[in-house]
């Protein structure tokens, strides 16, 4: 994506759920114009007749390669791999030769070794984004189980996990903030042995959480929000436009409600969701 000046910014699909491949790529190509990097599939869309899995990345190129020529900002889906887990390897080849950017993978429902599997393989060669679905049943208790930076940081991580979704200390679903810090650090700490993996804190982001994202999670994280893009009163387009204004602002060092007074998406989000900002 050419990207290294801010945080990358991910919106999920919403509501696609029942619905055809057109609905589909009109929010994509919205997500899209509303200048977002990545678009992820929701994890719980799985390959079905109305949106396949292999027509989903054919028609996801389609849609985003227009976008690129006509605005020259590119970007990327992540396809959601899942199905049975003996087909998955030769699913995600032919994810491959379909064109696709990018998996999104439920590890654990499947375990870290079946990461690690598609990782190795160099037929597949493709970035993967692990999402933390059933998790929460290994590291919720305080009696028994794993700690969150160990099993949502290190271990994917180790797994070869190049994102790492995990819920934000500030969101709807929130984990306590030394746990979600905790994460980020055994993602991107220093290992001559392994690369550094991204991490993503997620649920219930909004663009008036920017400044604490940034502040917490640095440069080199993904900014993910679903309702935060799609709940914008101009659409995702907008919801998109006004995420990317506040990172420009966090980064410039610009309070967010003085740069709302150039842009009218930011003015939107700000008068919707809020505003938090940090003298940190």
């Amino acid at each position: 994506m050419n990207k290294y000046d801010t945080p990358l910014l991910m919106s999920i699909f919403k509501s696609v759920i029942g619905k055809e491949l057109d609905y589909f790529s009109s929010q994509l190509r919205d997500q899209a114009l509303g200048g977002i990097d990545i678009v992820k599939d929701d994890e719980i869309l799985f390959d079905n007749p109305l949106t396949p899995f292999t027509k989903r990345i054919v028609k996801a190129k389609g849609v985003l390669d227009t976008v690129y020529q006509e605005t020259g900002k590119r970007t990327i889906y992540a396809v959601n791999l899942s199905g049975k887990t003996f087909d998955l390897k030769d699913k995600a080849k032919r994810a491959k030769e379909s064109g696709a950017d990018l998996l999104l993978f439920n590890v654990f429902a499947y375990g870290l070794d079946v990461l690690q599997a598609i990782r190795e393989d160099n037929e597949i060669g493709l970035p993967i984004m692990a999402h933390p679905a059933v998790s929460g049943a290994l590291t919720s208790s305080p009696y028994y189980g794993f700690s969150h930076g160990l099993l949502l940081g290190k271990l994917l991580r180790y797994a070869g996990a190049d994102l790492s979704l995990f819920p934000s200390p500030y969101g709807s679903v929130a984990l306590a903030k030394e746990s979600a810090l905790g994460i980020a650090r055994e993602l991107t700490s220093e290992d001559s042995r392994i690369k550094k993996a991204l991490p993503v804190p997620s649920a219930g982001i909004h663009p008036g959480l920017t400044p604490l994202l940034y502040r917490d999670f640095g440069m080199d994280s993904v900014i993910n929000a679903g309702g935060g893009i799609h709940g914008h009163p101009l659409g995702a387009r907008g919801g998109g436009k006004a995420f990317n204004q506040a990172i420009r602002a966090v980064v410039s060092d610009i309070p967010l409600e003085l740069a709302a007074t150039d842009h009218l998406e930011l003015r939107q989000a700000i008068e919707l969701w809020g505003v938090s900002e940090t003298t940190v």
